[in-house]
């Protein structure tokens, strides 16, 4: 049985996603809100931005999927607003809308 757990974030923060991650655990997929990994425009700052184009919320998702062992899909921009999935074994897949 797959075990799914969809999560709301107060912050859209890395670290407040983390932290929602590891509050939840024996999932093997977290799902988090679109813009999960830099913000919504209310939080947007140029240094949260310039980090999500920089892709550093995949390796920071990547390594946290390695460590609970399961899948997390999260919101990103990328050049485009996207929703991305990494997997515990370093897969990636992403959607652009």
């Amino acid at each position: 049985m797959l075990r799914v757990c969809g999560l709301q974030l107060r912050s859209g923060t890395l670290q407040a996603a983390k932290a929602a991650i590891l509050a939840a655990p024996r999932h093997d997929l977290y799902c988090l809100p679109e813009l999960s990994s830099c913000g919504y425009p209310s939080e947007f700052s140029k240094e949260r931005i310039d980090a999500a184009m920089r892709q550093e919320h995949l390796a920071f998702f990547s390594e946290l999927a390695r460590e609970i062992d399961a899948y997390i899909a999260y919101g990103a921009i990328t050049g485009h607003l996207a929703h991305i999935v990494v997997g515990p074994e370093g897969e990636v897949t992403r959607y652009n809308k």
